[in-house]
């Protein structure tokens, strides 16, 4: 076993060759029963809720489902949410997963008011969303309706609606410090029946106005559900 010395192999199957993410065995009862038990064990700790990573790659039948039942047991108004990174509706069919990461969203977002100023190979790289090439307003509404459409309204209301995450380059960046594209995408937030959010280096960035009627506002957002005690699982199988 070799967890810490990354010069060397880890000795176990580990998530895409890392030491730190070994590859669990979620078919195994044991390995299954143990990590229900992290779920609630923190939650009658008195967080609020998970944030799931990568819960595509838990291929366990029922795994999620018993989590969610196991985890809305303890709290009903547990937020759980999968950082699923495509359009997801058979997780969000209220027997797993709360909302998603909603990249899709910040693709739209993205391309419509950073536009060309996007520079593919800089700032997104092998990320896992594609907000290029620039799309146009009429695009743009096009997309949100696609989405709107796509899961049920109460899955709308908890949806995690990003500019950014800890996964991608920083909205700012991306908009390679326009200001007036980072006023129009927290703006493009607002509308949204789900709740807005960007990491706190963009909200601190993005002091930027967004004028309506003649006066400037500075809006905040949230940092990935602000106000929330959230924890991150890890799981692979």
């Amino acid at each position: 076993m070799n967890a810490y010395n990354h010069k060397e192999p880890p000795g176990y199957r580990g998530w895409v060759g890392l030491h730190a993410l070994p590859k669990l065995n979620t078919d195994n009862p044991h390995v299954r029963e143990f990590l229900m038990g992290v779920g609630e064990y923190w939650m009658r700790k008195g967080i609020d809720g998970w944030r799931l990573d990568v819960p595509t790659e838990v291929t366990t039948e029922g795994f999620w489902e018993e989590f969610r039942e196991r985890i809305k047991r303890i709290n009903p108004d547990a937020y759980i949410v999968g950082e699923i990174w495509e359009e997801a509706p058979e997780y969000l069919r209220g027997d797993r997963f709360d909302a998603v990461m909603n990249y899709r969203y910040t693709e739209a977002a993205i391309a419509y008011t950073v536009g060309d100023r996007v520079r593919p190979e800089e700032t997104i790289q092998d990320r896992g969303y594609r907000p290029y090439p620039r799309i146009t307003g009429a695009e743009y509404a096009d997309r949100i309706d696609h989405l709107l459409a796509l899961y049920p309204w109460q899955v709308q209301l908890a949806q995690l609606n990003l500019l950014d995450s800890h996964d991608t380059a920083r909205f700012r960046t991306i908009a390679d410090d326009d200001e007036r594209a980072c006023a129009s995408g927290r703006c493009c937030s607002l509308p949204s029946p789900a709740r807005p959010a960007s990491t706190t280096a963009t909200r601190s960035a993005s002091r930027a106005a967004c004028r309506t009627g003649g006066r400037a506002r500075a809006f905040r957002g949230t940092d990935e559900r602000r106000g929330t005690r959230m924890r991150s699982l890890s799981t692979s199988s």
